[in-house]
């Protein structure tokens, strides 16, 4: 069955930064977003500690 069209082109993550290993699993679901043509960014926060170079 075809993924039904999304209304939102851009995704913003947040995750509890302060848990250790949260980027692992954020990085997988951005990637799977992002295969699926959304642009993806992170929160600020998030950003900063999880170091996912390939999102801003």
């Amino acid at each position: 069955m075809p993924a039904p069209a999304s209304h939102f082109r851009r995704i913003a993550l947040a995750g509890r930064h302060a848990t250790p290993g949260v980027g692992e699993p954020l990085a997988r679901l951005a990637a799977f977003l992002a295969a699926r043509g959304h642009d993806i960014v992170l929160e600020a926060e998030t950003a900063r500690f999880t170091r996912l170079p390939a999102y801003p």
